[in-house]
């Protein structure tokens, strides 16, 4: 199966690993799978109608938050923000370029009445996975939220917000325009001109050369890059990381935060988000951005959201899934808030 796309890989023996398979390789595929004794549940037998549907309810021409929306799209929301509302001010910076020379965005959101300082901070990524289009989706919707919603006053008032929606946008275009399931970004190899693409999740010098979940192979979809920090959106994440107040680390109040998170998300609609060491929930990786900002830049918490689906739809989520998805994140982003004040006495 070396040859197949695997669409979700993991580790841990009870998770799930979906694979897109050719239809001409179905029946010797689910050969190979009984005769290893491997159980397996074939979701659907027409991938590229679920991508064309998916594709066909991208808002092309209109910004829509229960939509997902094209790069230009987002690009024009996010160059619309400058300014002050009556909750939190907000500006968008660029900082950093991609190869196709698009430009990765950050929206700084204060509250109003004050300027932006050396308060503390909490930075929000997301996108840098390209075929994740729920992220991207999730983080245009909590910006909305920051900058419009009485409810958000709280989080404006104890700390000043960094928000990077789109971290990929070569890759997320190049899901638009060629391959739906492209993960990496869109540089083109110098080591084989035909591979393009680095998982810039791989990228990060941390712990960047045990090679777990991640490969050297140019081609491999965890590739990890010549050298870390090897990508300029990588490099861009790095850089608005190390902006960042410099705490001292807690693992207690890191899980319990996270619980108060994943408890506030379950009272909204029973939706069952579990807390703990990334490593342990999903699998361990090497050069990942949350380990990197926790050890190196000294972030005190670094959190991983996984957002929807589960294994069902994969990464070719329905657009209906958008706001549900939004709203659970919302209450256990304000959760996680409340409880990073009480703990910290985190008010400046």
């Amino acid at each position: 199966m070396a040859n197949y796309r695997s669409i979700t890989l993991r580790e841990s023996p009870e998770d799930i690993t979906e694979l897109a398979i050719p239809p001409d390789e179905l029946i010797v595929t689910k050969k190979k799978l009984k005769k290893a004794g491997i159980n397996y549940t074939l979701q659907t037998t027409n991938l590229q109608k679920s991508i064309d549907a998916e594709m066909a309810a991208v808002s092309a021409n209109v910004f829509q938050f229960n939509r997902y929306n094209t790069y230009d799209k987002i690009k024009e929301y996010l160059n619309s923000l400058d300014g002050c509302g009556s909750i939190a001010c907000s500006q968008t910076i660029t900082i950093g370029e991609t190869d196709e020379k698009r430009p990765i965005y950050m929206v700084k959101i204060w509250k109003n009445g004050m300027q932006l300082s050396n308060r503390s901070t909490i930075l929000v990524d997301g996108g840098i996975h390209a075929r994740e289009w729920i992220s991207p989706a999730v983080v245009l919707n909590f910006i909305n939220f920051l900058k419009t919603n009485t409810a958000a006053v709280n989080l404006v008032d104890e700390f000043q917000w960094f928000v990077i929606p789109v971290l990929n946008p070569d890759g997320y275009v190049y899901t638009h325009t060629t391959d739906r399931l492209w993960r990496k970004n869109r540089k083109q190899s110098q080591v084989n001109s035909n591979c393009f693409g680095t998982d810039l999740n791989r990228n990060f010098d941390y712990k960047w050369n045990p090679l777990q979940s991640a490969s050297s192979d140019p081609c491999s979809y965890v590739y990890r890059g010549p050298t870390p920090f090897s990508e300029k959106e990588s490099i861009a994440l790095r850089d608005a990381m190390l902006q960042q107040d410099q705490l001292t680390a807690d693992w207690i109040d890191l899980d319990d935060c996270a619980k108060a998170a994943t408890a506030a998300i379950y009272g909204y609609k029973r939706k069952r988000y579990e807390a703990g060491a990334g490593g342990s929930l999903l699998y361990q990786a090497s050069g990942t951005s949350a380990d990197y900002g926790k050890a190196i830049a000294n972030i005190k918490y670094s959190y991983t959201i996984e957002l929807r689906d589960k294994g069902r739809k994969g990464f070719v989520l329905s657009y209906r899934q958008i706001i549900p998805t939004w709203e659970e994140n919302r209450d256990g982003i304000i959760a996680l808030v409340d409880c990073l004040v009480q703990k910290n006495n985190l008010i400046k």
